[in-house]
């Protein structure tokens, strides 16, 4: 069984010498989050969450994480990356996970874990 003991989100903003015009706005920064699981052996997995749109989305994605992903990941276990994520889509996270690639961390996460077993 897999227990995530921790799961903490990265907001990082790299300022850009000259600013680009999106089709969603101008970016004066690239933003990044990043997530980084760990279980109850110590194993690590890091994923990205895209946050390009809109300018405060990297912050509010790693608030989301923090407050919603975080209590529902550390309190179950599973038996899979593939159980956590239906666990997470029946308490109706599915659409979160699909349109902000939250799960892309999971999945960085699984092919750790069963790589280095």
């Amino acid at each position: 069984m897999i227990k995530i003991r921790t799961v903490e989100s990265m907001v990082y903003r790299y300022p850009l010498e000259t600013v680009v015009q999106t089709s969603f706005g101008i970016m004066h920064d690239r933003p990044m989050v990043l997530v980084k699981l760990v279980d109850e052996d110590g194993l690590v997995g890091v994923g990205e969450v895209w946050c390009n749109f809109p300018a405060v989305g990297a912050e509010h994605r790693a608030r989301l994480i923090d407050s919603v992903f975080e209590p529902l990941l550390t309190e179950v276990s599973f038996d899979d990356p593939i159980t956590a994520f239906e666990i997470l889509t029946k308490k109706n996270l599915g659409p979160w996970l699909a349109n902000w690639r939250i799960w892309t961390n999971c999945t960085m996460y699984r092919w750790y874990r069963y790589c280095s077993s």
